[in-house]
C-alpha cells in the first residue's frame, strides 16, 4: 500500500507539470521492487513463477510486434508506431528487471542453458522491435513532413492569388504611402512594410483552422496572422511595380514549415539591408538581393531578419499571370 500511495503522489506531482522532479523517486521505486523480487525468490516454485513471467512478457513482445507488422502492411501508420511502441515497452521492462533475476538464480536450479536461450530468443526480439519501432516513427514522421509540406505549398499558392490580384482600395493606399518617395526606390518599399508592421495588428487564426484572407479584407479589419500581413505587403508592393517573394520558414527547427514572410527584390538598395548570403536560386537570382519583410515582428526594422526566421524551408517568387 505504500508503494501504491507514493505512485499517487508522483502521479499528482506529474500532473502539476513537474515530472522531472519525480523521476528520481519513480527510479528508487523500480530498483525496490526489483530488490524484493529478489528476495521473494527463495524455492523452486517461485523460480517458476517468474519463468513462467518471462515468457508471458516475451509472448506479449512477440504479439505486439506481429500486430505492428499487421498495421504496417495495412498503411496505418499510427497504430503502426503504437503497436511497436507496446512491444518495446514490455520487452524493456523484460531486460531491465526480470531477466537480471532469472539469470542470478537459474544456476541454483541448473537451468543455465534454458535461460541462455531465452536471453538469444530476447536478444533477437531486441533488435528487431528496436528495428520496427525507428520504421514506425520514419514512417509516421515522413508522412506528416510531407503532409505538412503539402499544406504548406497549398497555403502558398492561395497566398500568390490573392496577393497579385491587386484591389483599387489596396493601390491607392500603397500609393498614398509612397508617393513622396522616387518610384522604385527601396524607401518606398520601406515605408509600405512599415505601415503593415505598424498598422495591421497580429491576430492568430482560430485554432486547428487555417485562413488567408485577401488583402482588402485585411485592411478593413486592421489585423490578420503572418500569412494575411505578408499578402498584404505583397499586394502593396506589387500595385507599384515591385518584384516580391514569399519565404517559408521552419522557425523550430523541426522540418515542419510554421511561418511564411514576404521578401522585396531590390538590387539597388543599400547593403546594410541585405541580411542574406550571396547564392544562386534556382531562378539564377541572387538570394543577397532579395530583402526579407516579416511585419508580424513590432521591433524588426526594414530588411532585418529575425533569429526565427532564419529557416527558410521555400523561396516563392510572386508572378503576376
Amino acid at each position: 500500500m505504500e508503494t501504491l500511495d507514493e505512485l499517487y503522489d508522483i502521479i499528482a506531482e506529474m500532473n502539476k507539470g513537474e515530472p522531472a522532479d519525480v523521476l528520481d523517486r519513480i527510479l528508487k521505486i523500480s530498483n525496490s521492487s526489483a530488490r524484493r523480487l529478489f528476495q521473494i525468490i527463495t524455492g523452486e516454485k517461485e523460480y517458476i513463477i517468474l519463468k513462467e513471467t518471462v515468457y508471458a512478457m516475451q509472448s506479449a513482445t512477440i504479439y505486439y510486434f506481429t500486430k505492428a507488422l499487421e498495421k504496417q502492411a495495412q498503411g496505418d501508420d499510427v497504430s503502426y508506431l503504437a503497436y511497436s511502441a507496446y512491444a518495446a515497452g514490455i520487452n524493456a521492462v523484460l531486460v531491465t528487471t526480470f531477466l537480471p533475476i532469472l539469470r542470478k538464480h537459474a544456476a541454483q536450479y541448473h537451468n543455465d542453458e534454458e535461460v541462455r536461450n531465452i536471453q538469444r530468443i530476447n536478444s533477437h526480439i531486441e533488435q528487431e522491435v528496436e528495428n520496427l519501432t525507428r520504421r514506425a516513427m520514419n514512417a509516421v514522421s515522413g508522412k506528416s513532413e510531407a503532409e505538412d509540406e503539402q499544406k504548406a505549398d497549398e497555403t502558398v499558392k492561395t497566398m500568390i492569388s490573392l496577393a497579385v490580384r491587386v484591389a483599387p482600395n489596396v493601390r491607392s493606399l500603397a500609393v498614398t504611402l509612397a508617393k513622396r518617395f522616387p518610384a522604385g526606390d527601396f524607401k518606398q518599399a520601406r515605408r509600405l512594410y512599415e505601415y503593415v508592421r505598424d498598422e495591421i495588428n497580429y491576430v492568430h487564426d482560430p485554432r486547428g483552422i487555417e485562413e488567408v484572407q485577401p488583402p482588402e479584407t485585411t485592411l478593413k479589419l486592421g489585423g490578420g496572422d503572418c500569412d494575411d500581413k505578408a499578402v498584404l505587403l505583397a499586394a502593396l508592393l506589387i500595385s507599384i511595380g515591385f518584384e516580391t517573394c514569399f519565404f517559408v520558414a521552419d522557425t523550430d527547427n523541426d522540418k515542419h514549415p510554421d511561418h511564411v514572410y514576404a521578401g522585396v527584390y531590390l538590387p539597388e538598395a543599400p547593403e546594410l539591408y541585405k541580411p542574406f548570403p550571396h547564392g544562386s536560386l534556382l531562378d539564377g537570382r541572387s538570394l543577397h538581393n532579395w530583402i526579407p519583410l516579416d511585419p508580424t515582428y513590432e521591433d524588426s526594422d526594414f530588411g532585418v531578419i529575425p533569429l526565427t526566421d532564419i529557416g527558410i524551408s521555400k523561396y516563392v517568387p510572386i508572378r503576376e499571370k
